[in-house]
Protein backbone atom coordinates (compact mmCIF):
# COMPACT_ATOMS: atom_id res chain seq x y z
CA UNK A 1 0.00 0.00 0.00
CA UNK A 2 1.46 3.37 -0.81
CA UNK A 3 0.65 6.38 1.34
CA UNK A 4 -0.33 9.54 -0.61
CA UNK A 5 0.90 13.09 -0.21
CA UNK A 6 -0.84 16.27 -1.93
CA UNK A 7 1.95 19.06 -2.55
CA UNK A 8 -0.05 22.54 -1.43
CA UNK A 9 0.29 23.55 -5.10
CA UNK A 10 -1.48 20.69 -5.89
CA UNK A 11 -4.58 21.18 -3.19
CA UNK A 12 -4.83 24.53 -4.69
CA UNK A 13 -5.20 23.31 -8.11
CA UNK A 14 -7.80 20.82 -7.19
CA UNK A 15 -9.66 23.56 -5.35
CA UNK A 16 -9.56 25.76 -7.89
CA UNK A 17 -10.97 23.28 -10.70
CA UNK A 18 -13.68 22.65 -7.98
CA UNK A 19 -14.55 25.87 -7.86
CA UNK A 20 -14.83 27.11 -11.64
CA UNK A 21 -16.83 23.72 -12.40
CA UNK A 22 -19.23 23.87 -9.78
CA UNK A 23 -21.75 21.64 -12.17
CA UNK A 24 -19.51 18.70 -12.23
CA UNK A 25 -18.95 18.06 -8.50
CA UNK A 26 -20.16 14.68 -8.73
CA UNK A 27 -17.77 13.49 -11.44
CA UNK A 28 -14.84 15.54 -9.64
CA UNK A 29 -15.50 13.92 -6.90
CA UNK A 30 -15.76 10.21 -8.34
CA UNK A 31 -13.02 10.87 -10.40
CA UNK A 32 -10.90 12.04 -7.31
CA UNK A 33 -12.26 8.62 -5.68
CA UNK A 34 -10.77 6.28 -7.93
CA UNK A 35 -7.58 7.97 -8.73
CA UNK A 36 -7.09 7.85 -4.74
CA UNK A 37 -7.57 4.00 -5.03
CA UNK A 38 -5.30 3.41 -7.71
CA UNK A 39 -2.45 5.70 -6.24
CA UNK A 40 -2.94 4.04 -2.67
CA UNK A 41 -2.98 0.45 -5.08
CA UNK A 42 -0.41 0.25 -7.21
CA UNK A 43 -0.27 3.81 -8.74
CA UNK A 44 2.75 2.26 -12.11
CA UNK A 45 0.24 -0.02 -13.27
CA UNK A 46 -2.63 2.71 -13.60
CA UNK A 47 -0.20 5.65 -14.77
CA UNK A 48 1.59 6.24 -17.68
CA UNK A 49 5.01 8.27 -17.90
CA UNK A 50 5.54 11.35 -18.74
CA UNK A 51 9.09 12.13 -18.27
CA UNK A 52 11.86 10.79 -15.77
CA UNK A 53 10.53 10.43 -12.83
CA UNK A 54 7.04 12.06 -13.41
CA UNK A 55 4.25 9.80 -13.65
CA UNK A 56 0.59 10.75 -14.94
CA UNK A 57 -2.97 8.88 -14.02
CA UNK A 58 -6.48 9.47 -15.79
CA UNK A 59 -9.60 9.82 -14.52
CA UNK A 60 -12.08 11.54 -16.84
CA UNK A 61 -12.30 14.42 -15.68
CA UNK A 62 -9.02 15.16 -13.90
CA UNK A 63 -5.45 14.52 -14.85
CA UNK A 64 -3.64 14.07 -11.63
CA UNK A 65 1.01 14.10 -11.96
CA UNK A 66 2.70 12.74 -9.37
CA UNK A 67 6.09 11.01 -8.65
CA UNK A 68 7.43 7.98 -6.53
CA UNK A 69 9.85 8.03 -3.46
CA UNK A 70 9.73 4.81 -1.72
CA UNK A 71 6.05 3.83 -1.12
CA UNK A 72 4.85 7.74 -0.86
CA UNK A 73 3.16 9.10 -3.67
CA UNK A 74 3.31 12.52 -4.29
CA UNK A 75 0.45 14.57 -6.26
CA UNK A 76 2.41 17.24 -7.59
CA UNK A 77 -0.19 18.92 -9.95
CA UNK A 78 -4.21 18.42 -10.98
CA UNK A 79 -5.23 18.87 -14.78
CA UNK A 80 -8.43 19.53 -16.12
CA UNK A 81 -9.67 17.28 -18.89
CA UNK A 82 -13.46 17.90 -18.66
CA UNK A 83 -15.35 20.44 -21.02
Amino acid sequence: MFRVAWEPSATDQFAAICVAHPNRWNDINAADNEIDKQLQRDPLKYSEAISEGLWRIISDPLAVYFSIAGNQVNVEAVGWLGQ
